[in-house]
């Protein structure tokens, strides 16, 4: 699962509104970047098998 998509919208909306979901000086993900990755993923798991792409 790519989440590159998600990530760079997630973050460019949360700029535009003054926050951050990257730590600071790191690629990694703050709390807040890390539920938006928890919940991209469980929501993907959670699709029917027939609904998923390769």
């Amino acid at each position: 699962m790519n989440l590159t998509s998600t990530l760079k919208a997630r973050a460019e909306r949360a700029l535009a509104s003054g926050e951050d979901i990257y730590l600071l000086d790191d690629i990694h993900g703050n709390a807040r970047g890390t539920e938006i990755a928890a919940t991209a993923i469980a929501e993907h798991l959670s699709c029917p098998d027939d609904a998923l792409e390769p």
